[in-house]
């Protein structure tokens, strides 16, 4: 197979649409869920399908933004070649910064990224995630590619919690994330205490805040907490203001936090920050992502690949970039979310709590999801 594509065509399509139930935390809520799919056909016939699906009131690029920069690197795209060479990530790398050039939509150059790597993987005739480098990075052992995923439960005061955990566990979810903050902090402890004793202690639980609370409300809150067994908060304060929260009664994660370079880079040197919840699409893909893992490594920092309720394309994209970071992030925030009901259902890549091990080329997906894709996108 050549190592050398020529791009023939770039194409765009809007996806996504209505949700049946309104999804959402204590900050912010969606009813409506879209995005773009990339396609990217060389030469040969493949298809790379890549997606951008910024998070209204998360991702610092809109959908607008994302579309303008696709429209332009697209026209720049067509006709060019391809040279994978020895390092395939890094020419794809080096192109989309030509492609881009003056855009800064983080969604599009995941988008971009994860086109190009889908393409590379079906030339190349490996999966995405061997292509991504990580040889730096704490290696994979034998079978990790099968990473543990955590399950979102949502809200923690919903009358059905308890059977929602319980119906999530027997589908073998080990880790759950609930979300607090809407109600006192009285009141999410005492929800997280019952749902700990209905539990038990085997499963893994910890709660996302989304930054609703002053450095005393965390404080607080995180204390209340801390008889129950989390074994971290994400995101107790906002993205400004985490770096200098301090220690607490329970460690700290990042989350909005990384989705400026500012904020970034502060958690990432804040001793009381004890790990990341990367989302790709709100930092800038493989490559934005790739740089935050090795920061987190090289600080002693934990690091997770999380969604950000987008469509297939980006969580298959997802998927491969924790595959591909295992030995670093043996979990990952990547069961099937509400919102995907906006988009075409595709086969799962999940099986009882783990990510499958994706040996397909590219992506991986199967003949028949891909062509569904392709169909609902552009449609003949």
């Amino acid at each position: 197979m050549s190592h050398v594509p020529r791009i023939a065509s770039v194409r765009l399509a809007e996806v996504g649409g209505d949700l049946s139930q309104q999804v959402g935390n204590a900050r912010a809520s969606w009813d409506r869920r879209i995005g773009w799919i990339v396609g990217i056909t060389d030469d040969a016939g493949r298809v790379g399908l890549g997606e951008a699906a910024p998070l209204p009131g998360m991702s610092p690029d809109s959908y607008d933004e994302a579309g303008a920069a696709l429209s332009a690197a697209a026209a720049r795209a067509a006709g060019t070649e391809l040279s994978l060479g020895e390092a395939p990530f890094h020419a794809i790398d080096t192109f989309v910064r030509s492609i881009l050039q003056g855009h800064t939509s983080p969604s599009a150059r995941f988008a971009l990224e994860t086109a190009l790597l889908d393409l590379s993987g079906q030339a190349l005739g490996v999966p995405a995630h061997r292509l991504v480098p990580v040889a730096d990075l704490p290696p994979r052992t034998e079978g990790s590619e099968a990473v543990e995923v955590s399950a979102l439960l949502g809200d923690l005061h919903a009358p059905d919690v308890v059977a929602r955990a319980r119906a999530l566990m027997a589908e073998g979810a080990r880790t759950l994330k609930v979300k607090v903050g809407a109600r006192t902090i009285e009141d999410d402890a005492a929800a997280v205490g019952a749902l700990r004793a209905a539990l038990g202690p085997e499963v893994v639980l910890f709660a996302d805040a989304n930054g609703v609370w002053s450095h005393d409300e965390a404080r607080a809150a995180l204390r209340a907490f801390a008889p129950h067994h989390l074994p971290f908060v994400e995101q107790p304060v906002a993205p400004a203001s985490l770096a200098s929260l301090g220690p607490c009664a329970i460690p700290v994660w990042a989350d909005e936090s990384l989705a400026r370079a500012d904020t970034r880079r502060a958690v990432l040197e804040a001793d009381a920050v004890a790990g990341l919840a990367c989302k790709p699409t709100v930092v800038g893909g493989f490559a934005a992502s790739l740089a935050l893992a090795h920061g987190a490594a090289t600080r002693g920092k934990a690091f997770a690949i999380t969604h950000a309720l987008e469509g297939p394309i980006a969580m298959a994209a997802c998927a491969a970039l924790a595959r591909a970071l295992a030995g670093l992030a043996p979990r990952a925030g990547l069961w099937p979310h509400d919102a995907l009901g906006a988009y075409a259902e595709v086969e799962p890549f999940m099986e009882r709590g783990r990510l499958r091990p994706g040996g397909g080329p590219g992506l991986g997906l199967l003949a028949e999801g891909r062509a569904r894709l392709l169909e609902i996108a552009w449609p003949t």
